[in-house]
């Protein structure tokens, strides 16, 4: 995945990040069969932020869903998490957000009956080693599914934390909430460190 992708998407959620200061660490390419979750371990601890990309589609069988996509650190399952949204979704905006919540929302992605239709989206996570604050994420994201079974597609920008001072070394990826279901074929994360 280009690291002009990430940058330009970076600009549309804060602050650009040059693109000479993005260093692959890890990528995950889902075969056939799928998988219930993307996970990213033994993440270094040596850059300032990090980046994940993404090209996805859930396994969820619904032939007309949109679904949304959560992640969670270092195997935090509790009530420590908390995001806001803002969607855009055939010319209206809705926003939103939940507190004190067991997972961040990223961004949506298509279910398995949009043939060859697929999420794509950018998160930022902040200062992800810093042990002085809680962990902030910023996502630009969303899917077209070209007006199939009466949905157009959306797009979104969120924000979200999580309430640890711990440095986040494993990152979990999921769809729903709960990370329920999985990634159907063909779907990609990247894992990408920036430099300070």
């Amino acid at each position: 995945m280009s690291p002009i992708l990430g940058t330009l998407a970076s600009q549309f959620s804060g602050k650009p990040f040059a693109v000479e200061s993005f260093e692959s660490i890890s990528t995950a390419t889902v075969g056939s069969g799928g998988t219930s979750t993307i996970s990213f371990s033994s993440i270094p601890q040596t850059y300032k932020h990090l980046q994940i990309r993404w090209l996805s589609k859930s396994n969820f069988s619904g032939s007309s869903n949109i679904i949304n996509t959560h992640c969670r650190f270092n195997g935090d399952t509790g009530n420590n998490y908390s995001w806001h949204y803002l969607n855009g979704d055939a010319g209206t905006l809705t926003a939103g957000g939940i507190a004190d919540t067991y997972s961040i929302f990223l961004s949506y992605l298509p279910a398995s009956g949009y043939a060859n239709m697929f999420g794509i989206g950018v998160c930022d996570i902040l200062d992800y080693t810093n042990s002085n604050t809680y962990k902030t994420v910023r996502t630009f994201g969303g899917c077209d599914v070209n007006n199939t079974g009466g949905e157009k597609g959306i797009v979104s920008l969120a924000t979200g934390n999580w309430r640890s001072f711990s440095a986040i070394s494993s990152i979990t990826i999921g769809n729903a909430s709960d990370l329920s279901n999985g990634f159907n074929q063909y779907t990609e994360f990247a894992l990408y460190g920036i430099k300070g």
